[in-house]
C-alpha cells in the first residue's frame, strides 16, 4: 500500500486543547467551587467531561457545577463573569477535540471559524450573568421578593431537561 500524505495547512496539535479544557474547567472549579466538599462536585464534573466529553458528562459537568453554586451562594460580578468564561471555553474546547486523540491536529481554520459563535453565545451568557447577578442575593435588587427555591427549581428543570435530551437525541442503531 502506498502512503498517504494530507496536507492540513496550520495546525494545532489536540493535546493543547485537552490542556485547554483541563485549565478552564480547573478556573470553574476554582471560581464555583466555594469549599473543599463544591471543589470536589465540580472536580468529579470536570473528570467526567476529560474522560467523555461527547457524553451525558457535559450535563454532568454543568449539574454539579450548578449545585456547587447553590452550596456557595452568590459569586461577585466579575468572579460570575470568569467562571461563565470559563465554562464556556472548557465545553468548546472539549467538543473540537472529542474525537481526537492528543497527537491528532485541528486546522487553525476551524477554530477561526468558530470564534465569532464563541462570542455570540459570550454576549448572551454574560448578559445572563449580569440578569442573576441583578435578581441574585448579592445584586442592588437582593431582597426583592425573589423565593429562594427559585434556584432549586431551576437546577432540578435543567437536570430533567438534560436527561430528557439524553433519551431523545441518543444515538439510534442503523437498520440495514
Amino acid at each position: 500500500m502506498t502512503p498517504v500524505e494530507i496536507e492540513v495547512g496550520k495546525a494545532v496539535p489536540a493535546w493543547i486543547l485537552w490542556t485547554a479544557t483541563l485549565f478552564t474547567g480547573l478556573g470553574a472549579v476554582a471560581l464555583g467551587g466555594g469549599d473543599v466538599a463544591g471543589w470536589i462536585l465540580i472536580s468529579v464534573g470536570l473528570l467526567a467531561l476529560l474522560m467523555a466529553p461527547r457524553s451525558i458528562s457535559v450535563a454532568v459537568f454543568l449539574g454539579v457545577l450548578a449545585l456547587a453554586l447553590l452550596r456557595h451562594g452568590a459569586l461577585n460580578p466579575l468572579a460570575l463573569a470568569a467562571l461563565l468564561i470559563c465554562v464556556h471555553l472548557a465545553l468548546t474546547c472539549s467538543a473540537f477535540v472529542q474525537d481526537l486523540p492528543a497527537h491528532g491536529l485541528i486546522q487553525v481554520e476551524v477554530l477561526k471559524r468558530a470564534l465569532p459563535r464563541f462570542l455570540r453565545v459570550q454576549v448572551v451568557a454574560q448578559s445572563l450573568g449580569i440578569l442573576v447577578w441583578l435578581l441574585g442575593a448579592a445584586g442592588p435588587i437582593a431582597g426583592s421578593g425573589w423565593p429562594a427555591w427559585l434556584a432549586w427549581v431551576s437546577v432540578a428543570a435543567l437536570l430533567g431537561v438534560g436527561g430528557l435530551g439524553l433519551l431523545l437525541l441518543r444515538e439510534l442503531p442503523v437498520e440495514d
